[in-house]
């Protein structure tokens, strides 16, 4: 005599992969983890430091006065030297 088997309910399988496009996407979320700012990076223009040697009281009256106002020391010299270089024609 042979048992009735009990019909079992069909397991859904998964959409085909696309491994070419998911290894892509991966490497693009590894590189953005490792180094979220590289793409930002890539598109800025080339920088050059400026250093100045400033009196300490004169730099710690700046550094006070950017930081009250909210401003980034940086981002100040940056827009001095811009106003004079459109003053001067430059």
């Amino acid at each position: 005599m042979s048992k009735a088997r009990a019909s079992r309910p069909a397991i859904p399988r998964p959409p085909p992969r696309d491994a070419a496009a998911e290894e892509a996407e991966a490497a693009r979320a590894l590189d953005a983890w490792v180094d979220p700012a590289a793409a930002a990076a890539a598109a800025a223009p080339k920088t050059a430091r400026l250093a100045i040697d400033l009196p300490q009281d004169l730099h710690r009256r700046y550094k006070a006065s950017c930081a009250r106002r909210g401003v980034r020391m940086t981002d100040e010299v940056k827009a001095w030297i811009e106003r004079a270089l459109e003053e001067d024609g430059g």
